[in-house]
């Protein structure tokens, strides 16, 4: 299940790390979460059953974003695109992730999408292996201050951009525990990086619905030089050495974080910031 992070460590008897959470609940349940709660548990786990127990104002909760922008860093970008290239006859998605920014900070009010943890190839339906994958990313995440904050999809036929069934349930999963979390799909036509434009479509969720978001809105870390580090690791094929989830379940020592590829992309990435 996915997990809803609190700010608070929870403690043997610490009632108080749930004051907040909607006391809706009776009978077998309630006994079940006093008995879960009375369990000494290490600070980086989290309360399951998030659908039943929303994060209230004032509850200590993790803050969400209710941003206006989204900027999109060289790596997360270029790892999208290598998962796309490594299959280019299937369907591949994968998790965003965004670093956590403290309330009132300068960052409170844009998204930075920092990376991208690609998922699938096979299957993408919401099954159990994405469950297990969901709980390692949003552990995995935590311990790096970052957050899972969106979902990204590339569709089977080429010209296909459209958020299907499986897109929209489980970047509605993510939107559940993130405020503000983005739905990308990916541009099959121009993924080679000789487009002049980014081949992704940045979606929002507004009054239940995916819609595209304002391309103005949308900010890059120096497209140029993002396009260009694009075309450079096409070439070199270094969408072979990525790894997806899939491939990591096949062979637990492959590294579904791709520290290898982030390190390439890191020493090469564009810093300056700006609009495509």
């Amino acid at each position: 299940m996915f997990l809803l992070h609190l700010n608070v460590p929870f403690q043997s008897g610490n009632t108080s790390a749930v004051k907040g959470i909607q006391p809706l609940i009776s009978g077998p349940l309630s006994l079940c979460l006093s008995l879960f709660l009375s369990r000494s548990l290490p600070p980086y786990l989290s309360l399951l059953l998030p659908s039943l127990f929303p994060p209230q104002p004032g509850s200590g909760a993790t803050l969400f974003w209710k941003m206006a922008e989204v900027e999109i860093s060289a790596q997360a970008y270029v790892k999208m695109q290598l998962h796309a290239a490594k299959y280019p006859s299937c369907a591949v998605n994968g998790l965003l992730l965004a670093e956590k920014v403290p309330e009132g900070s300068s960052r409170d009010g844009c998204l930075l999408l920092t990376d991208c943890i690609p998922l699938f190839h096979n299957c993408l339906a919401l099954t159990v292996m994405l469950e297990v994958a969901l709980n390692q990313v949003d552990l995995w995440s935590a311990a790096n201050n970052q957050v899972i904050a969106g979902y990204y999809q590339a569709n089977r036929h080429i010209k296909d951009t459209s958020p299907h069934s499986v897109a929209v349930k489980i970047a509605d999963r993510v939107a559940e525990h993130l405020r503000g979390a983005v739905l990308i799909m990916l541009d099959n036509t121009k993924l080679s990086g000789e487009y002049g434009g980014p081949a992704v479509i940045v979606h929002e969720r507004l009054d239940g619905k995916w819609t595209p978001k304002d391309k103005n809105l949308v900010m890059w870390q120096d497209w140029v030089g993002t396009r260009a580090l694009v075309s450079e690791l096409m070439e070199l094929r270094a969408y072979g050495r990525l790894v997806d989830f899939d491939e990591h379940l096949d062979d637990i020592r492959r590294d579904w974080a791709n520290g290898h590829i982030n390190e390439r992309i890191g020493a090469l990435a564009p810093t300056t910031n700006g609009s495509a």
